[in-house]
């Protein structure tokens, strides 16, 4: 091969892997606009699904980021009106906290909201006086260090009831290693026998962890992870 052959094959060979590289990020750019495409269209059908089962007085807080997603929202719904549970205790309040408060109160049950952050539990309030949720309990448990973790106060949620849902969305993930494992040693002799427990955001590893360390403490317990936004997870006590 001479040297005008070979430098014309490498041009070729330079052209082709540049062409090829083009090709594969348009092709995964296609694929990430379509996820985006799939997720604005998930956002808006259960969003318009929502707001039209709450009919809400006041204009509720946007769905994601901090909040739960309205796919997972529109999911305990429908286990509400299914199980018709008595009473269910969330972690974090905000807008899941008037969606599980109308879908409770809807089946005669009741809520306990446990916020660590105060202007979080103000907003919640105010919401949940305009819509009228008088079967919501908020309690303001600040954060505090105990047993290794930094969790909600203990002293704050004495005397709840026995649970029939818990829904796990605080405290932050940052708060500290492993900061949603607590959830189910505190709780664990309040859940009624074949309680539901829906963990949120379990793609995310510390939140795998916590579930694999919960099902170790308590072989038992059944998992499912829902085909949902985030991957939450739907646990049982046995029973």
């Amino acid at each position: 091969m001479t040297t005008t052959q070979l430098l014309i094959t490498l041009s070729v060979c330079g052209v082709a892997v540049i062409l090829l590289t083009l090709v594969g990020a348009l092709y995964v750019h296609s694929r990430l606009r379509r996820r985006e495409y799939e997720l604005a269209c998930m956002y808006a059908w259960h969003t318009t699904a929502l707001h039209h089962y709450l009919q809400p007085k006041v204009p509720l807080p946007e769905a994601g980021g901090w909040a739960l997603s309205p796919d997972l929202l529109s999911f305990l719904v429908r286990h509400i009106e299914a199980e018709r549970p008595r009473h269910a205790v969330e972690l974090g309040s905000g807008l899941s906290t008037v969606v599980l408060g109308r879908a409770m109160k809807n089946v005669g049950g009741c809520l306990t909201s446990i916020e660590a952050d105060t202007e979080y539990l103000a907003r919640t309030r105010v919401l949940l006086d305009a819509e009228g949720l008088d079967n919501v309990t908020l309690i303001h448990a600040p954060i505090t260090p105990r047993d290794g973790f930094r969790w909600y106060d203990h002293d704050a949620m004495k005397e709840l009831a026995p649970i029939d849902l818990l829904l796990v969305d605080g405290p932050p993930t940052l708060t500290c290693p492993l900061a949603r494992y607590p959830a189910l040693p505190f709780f664990w002799s309040l859940l009624r026998e074949g309680a539901a427990i829906v963990m949120d955001d379990a793609d995310r590893r510390s939140e795998q962890q916590t579930v694999a360390r919960w099902r170790k403490d308590h072989p038992k317990l059944s998992l499912t992870h829902l085909p949902l936004y985030r991957s939450p997870a739907l646990l049982r006590k046995p029973g």
